[in-house]
């Protein structure tokens, strides 16, 4: 699996389709949220200003020992580039 690094946080790419994916529990970390869900209520809050294009819903194995189930799948909500530079515009916190 690629990484990309935002300021000093590590972000995991996941790629599908020919395009690269973040998903919302690594952008959250990056934007200094303590949980994943936040990213997820501002794309809830704001889900008009994403096309198909810029976020989906996928099957993945869970990636998180401490929060999750290891090795069972389930969906997670997953950004591209340009959906998670708007997450970032919505965003309310210093980074």
């Amino acid at each position: 699996m690629k990484e990309l690094m935002f300021q000093e946080t590590s972000l995991r790419v996941i790629e599908r389709d020919g395009q690269c994916w973040v998903g919302a529990a690594d952008i959250a970390r990056a934007l200094g949220y303590a949980e994943a869900g936040k990213v997820t209520r501002l794309y809830d809050r704001h889900q008009k200003e994403f096309t198909g294009s810029m976020t989906q819903l996928i099957m993945l194995p869970d990636l998180d020992a401490q929060n999750g189930h290891p090795g069972q799948s389930r969906l997670h909500r997953v950004f591209s580039l340009r959906g998670a530079h708007l997450v970032a515009m919505f965003a309310r916190t210093a980074k």
